[in-house]
């Protein structure tokens, strides 16, 4: 990930948007990171849990939410250990922002994302960058094994165990530099003129683009939402 996304306010302040109204009152975050999509989930009202590979994540996501009604620790969703120890947590959501692609056995961690909610029936948020045909350096870089097709992710998900799948695009013009850094520009790092480029997008164009894709359903984009209910 670019140093720069950990100051995208805006950015994942128009993720998180999409996911609030889905929040119950125990969330399980996949793969949380520096845990900033997570200032729009932990307050009062909630428990939240995060999971992560990273010890170093899950230690600056612990200091991050200190007193709040929060948890994080170091584990692998394909765990059965982890699996186990989740399904027992009684999660009615989980939040899976920008992560699952970064997982090579993609629908193993989405049988264990059901297997954890099936108690509650409990709702699940995926984030997931878009069009195989986007694959490129920044994807390399990030340490992505893929990008979803529309169809291919609502399959994965309804096979994974899933009921209600629902999809959409986000982020649709912000397609356009990913693909010319991807196919044209090729950075060798993902700081520097790319982080440079982050904070302009974040500060400039995410504030109208949120505001014109609200009304807007376009048949492409960065990214991919997908929502759906564990199955009984």
């Amino acid at each position: 990930m670019s140093p720069a996304m950990g100051s995208a306010t805006n950015y994942y302040s128009w993720i998180a948007s999409h996911f609030q109204p889905l929040l119950g009152n125990r969330v399980l975050d996949i793969g949380g990171g520096r845990g900033r999509h997570l200032d729009f989930v932990v307050n009062a009202t909630r428990f939240v849990m995060s999971l992560d590979l990273s010890p170093e994540a899950v230690r600056e996501m612990k200091e991050r939410f200190s007193g709040k009604a929060f948890d994080a620790f170091c584990g692998d969703i394909v765990d059965a250990h982890v699996i186990e120890r989740l399904g027992a947590e009684s999660f009615d959501t989980i939040l899976c922002v920008n992560v699952l692609e970064h997982i090579e056995r993609d629908d193993l961690a989405l049988h264990a994302m059901r297997t954890i909610l099936k108690p509650c029936r409990g709702r699940l948020f995926l984030l997931v960058p878009a069009h195989p045909i986007l694959y490129g350096t920044p994807d390399r870089l990030a340490g992505h094994f893929r990008r979803y097709r529309r169809r291919e992710l609502e399959e994965r998900v309804k096979t994974a165990g899933f009921d209600s799948v629902r999809t959409r695009y986000f982020n649709t013009f912000g397609a356009i530099p990913y693909g010319l850094n991807s196919r044209i520009l090729r950075p060798s790092t993902l700081s520097g003129p790319v982080d440079a480029q982050i904070v302009l997008f974040d500060r400039f164009f995410v504030p109208a683009l949120r505001r014109l894709e609200s009304g807007l359903s376009l048949p492409f984009g960065q990214s991919l939402i997908a929502t759906a209910q564990a199955g009984a």
